[in-house]
Formats: C-alpha cells, structure tokens, sequence
C-alpha cells in the first residue's frame, strides 16, 4: 500500500512527462492494432471473395478494376455487353455456373443488382441459411436485400421500394411498379452484404430498351479450377466482340501485394514512434537521478529493502505501458466501431466483424511485453547504481 502511495506521488511530480508518454504510446498501440486488424481482414476478405467466380466476364477494362467492381462494387461500373452472351457460357461444359449482374439502376442513390435465382444457390453457404428472413425471388416484383443493407436502412420483408433507372435519378426516372422486399440475406463477408437484388427479367422487361445490352458483368464458376487460364484464353475469342476475362485471383493478388507493402510501411513507421514513446518513459524514470538518491536514502533509513525500492522504481514504468496497453485497445474498439458506422457502405467487407479476434489480442500481449522489458530493464539498471551509491 505505502508502495503504491510512493510510486504514485512519484509519477504525479512528473504528470506531464507521464502524460505525455501515455498519449503517445496509446495511440501507437491503438493504430498498430488497427493496421494488425486491417490486415488480417484484408487478406480474409480477398480469401472470401475469390471463391465468388472463377472468371469475370465483362466489356473491356483493365483486369484489376474489374475483379474490383465485380467482387467489391470499388470503382465505376463497366459498360453492359449483350445479354445473348448469357446462352453462349451457359451451353459450355466446363462451366458449372453463370451469374449475370446488371447494375444500372438505383435506389435512393444506392446501385440496385439485376440478377436470378442462381445468385442464392451458388453462394457459400448451408442452403437453410441463404436467407435470415424471408425468401427469394418468389414474385417478378421482389427485391431481397443484403444484410449490412438491411440493417442500416431499417428495411423488413413486407415492404416496398422504389428503383429509378440510372445512378443519379430524377423523379421522372423512377420506374411506376414497386418492389416488395421478399427476404434479407444472411452475412456473407462479401459485396452482396450491401446489395439490393432483384429479378433481372423484370428490369429488362421495364427498361423498354430496343439494346440487347441489358447486362454490366457474368460471375462465372468452373467445374476445375485448373482450367481457369485455359477457359480465359478461350472465352476471349469466343464472342463476337470484344471482352475482358479476368481472373479475380491474379488480379487480387496484385492488389494484396501492394496492400501489405503499404501496411507494412505505415505498420513501421508506428512501431518507430512506440519505442520513441518507450524512450521517452525511460527518460521520465531516469532523467532526475539525483533527486532519486535522496528518495532511496530517504527510504533505506526508513528501513526499505532493496526490492522494495526497485520495485518503486518498476512499477512507474509498467504502470504508464499498461494504462497505455488499456487505453490503446479500447481507442481502437471504438475506431472499429466508428468505422462500421462512417465507413461508405462498399467497404464494410474490409473491416470485418466487430469481434476482437485472438490476433489483435496476441499482438497487444506482445506489445505491452515488449514495451515492459524495454523500460524496466533500464529502470532496473537505474535504480541499482541508486542503491550501490
């Protein structure tokens, strides 16, 4: 008890400095566990994804903003082919799957999907748990919804939406049927989260368009996996005019790759500023040396031993790393929150669950050893020539 009196004095004499250290290593903690957190999901949700298509399909583009658009809905999206492709891929046998998405409409500024039933039975998921509530397209006005949509419109199963053709509508653009919200999905961890889906036959019947040009991109599924840069070559020169065939896997591993280098940068650069932040404690502790032989002599005539006047001089370090280490995390469960909620709709997949998982928890147990044997090593050494004088 006379201890922790002791060492408390102790850091309110130096308050500023302490303070000063405890801001700056929290908020070091806090972003090193946001990048740690990042960058698992980064790689998770790209693992996720990739099982969507072997193959995107859609008008020329570059790859890379393709598999983007395609997977994650990032970017503009690419100009619509011709429906009758559909039929061509379809007749294929190496293909297992086709999904056609049209996505050129709208609803109150968010893209609607254009899709078919095929969309629900080829997702990852036990066939019982497509849907958290409701159905699929059970009537050609039906609208199913993602879940992360769901949850932040408010929208249930039994009501009605409007869908405007074009992504920024005016009023005379929106289409005179309603759409019954029929079902909402189940999570997914993937773009479809935040998708609006309705029957693709209905659209194009509304559209009244002469173009056969009712169709943006096909996620296409393959019986062998092996056959993937084999299939993409083929299809290329299959269609009677020009398309980019992608696949997700290589252009997303350029995007991984380039992702972790520029984590990695940032990631250094943090962990630089926590061991200046480290520094600076070790300083705190040991800048009034000559103050701190009088408190040790003061103390041995008071009958101190010597572990309990190195244990003064260890606590004060440890003290400031774990208020940092506690502080730091709980900064960053609320920046995870606050990103659910502030982040654009599109980038949820990328953020991952709220859960803290068992790596953000490792890496804080790492950086509070760490941050302990770097400032009570010294510490010790301090206060050992303290009690040798």
């Amino acid at each position: 008890m006379v201890i922790g009196q002791i060492v408390y004095k102790s850091l309110w004499r130096r308050k500023n400095k302490a303070l000063v250290a405890l801001l700056a290593m929290s908020f070091s903690v806090c972003f090193v566990l946001l990048l740690t957190h990042l960058k698992v999901e980064f790689a998770n949700t790209l693992a996720r994804v990739n099982d969507q298509a072997d193959l995107i399909i859609g008008a020329p583009a570059q790859p890379i903003h393709l598999a983007l658009y395609g997977l994650f809905r990032i970017g503009n999206p690419p100009p619509a082919i011709s429906d009758e492709d559909l039929q061509t891929l379809q007749t294929h046998p190496e293909i297992v799957s086709v999904i056609p998405l049209s996505l050129q409409e709208s609803h109150r500024g968010h893209t609607v999907t254009g899709t078919d039933e095929r969309l629900f039975h080829s997702m990852d998921l036990n066939p019982d748990h497509v849907f958290a509530k409701g159905e699929g397209f059970s009537t050609p006005y039906s609208a199913v919804l993602g879940a992360t949509f769901a949850a932040r419109s408010g929208y249930l199963p039994g009501e009605m939406i409007t869908i405007a053709a074009g992504n920024e509508p005016s009023l005379q653009d929106e289409y005179p049927q309603l759409f019954t919200i029929t079902g909402i999905l189940s999570p997914t961890g993937s773009a479809f989260d935040n998708s609006i889906l309705v029957p693709l036959n209905t659209l194009k019947t509304m559209r009244n368009s002469p173009k056969k040009t009712d169709i943006n991109l096909f996620l296409v599924k393959l019986h062998n996996k092996q056959a993937r840069l084999p299939m993409q070559n083929y299809l290329k020169t299959r269609f009677n005019h020009s398309v980019e065939v992608v696949i997700p896997q290589q252009a997303l591993a350029f995007v991984q790759q380039a992702g972790n280098r520029l984590l990695n940068i940032i990631l250094g650069v943090l962990v630089i500023t926590m061991l200046m932040a480290l520094i600076m404690v070790f300083f705190s502790v040991t800048s009034s040396l000559a103050e701190r032989r009088c408190e040790v002599q003061t103390l041995q005539m008071l009958g101190a031993r010597t572990h309990q006047v190195i244990a003064i001089g260890l606590l004060e370090p440890l003290i400031i790393i774990l208020l940092a280490s506690i502080g730091g995390f709980v900064l960053f469960i609320a920046t995870i929150h606050m990103l659910e909620v502030m982040a654009p709709i599109h980038w949820s997949p990328w953020l991952g669950q709220q859960d803290v998982s068992l790596t953000e928890i490792t890496t804080l147990l790492l950086l509070f050893a760490i941050g302990a044997v770097l400032t009570s090593i010294p510490a010790w050494r301090a206060y050992g020539k303290c009690l040798q004088r």
